[in-house]
């Protein structure tokens, strides 16, 4: 689910072939060049994180169903009136 569109390990192994090119001091321009073009590029863990992520799901899940609830709530306090809702259930 978490899925960036390409396979990262192969750049992964590119930035480290040119660093460590790099650090061997092969002065060939194009090498030179080529390592110049991923040096902006910053490594990101793509799965740190996903625990937190995961974590708060359940409670953004509770959180926007209080939500909705005291929406409702407020609704029926503030009318004087009877409201009405209209629902689909959808299920068995």
């Amino acid at each position: 689910s978490m899925d960036v569109g390409c396979d990262i390990t192969q750049l992964r192994e590119y930035i480290n072939t040119a660093s460590e090119e790099k650090d061997n001091s092969i002065t060939s321009s194009d090498k030179v060049k080529e390592s110049l073009k991923f040096k902006t590029v910053d490594y990101i863990d793509y799965s740190s994180g996903l625990g937190m992520i995961f974590a708060a799901r359940p409670i953004q899940s509770s959180s926007s169903s209080y939500w909705h609830l005291e929406y409702i709530r407020r609704l029926v306090d503030e009318s004087i009136d009877e409201v009405m809702f209209e629902s689909v259930v959808l299920g068995c």
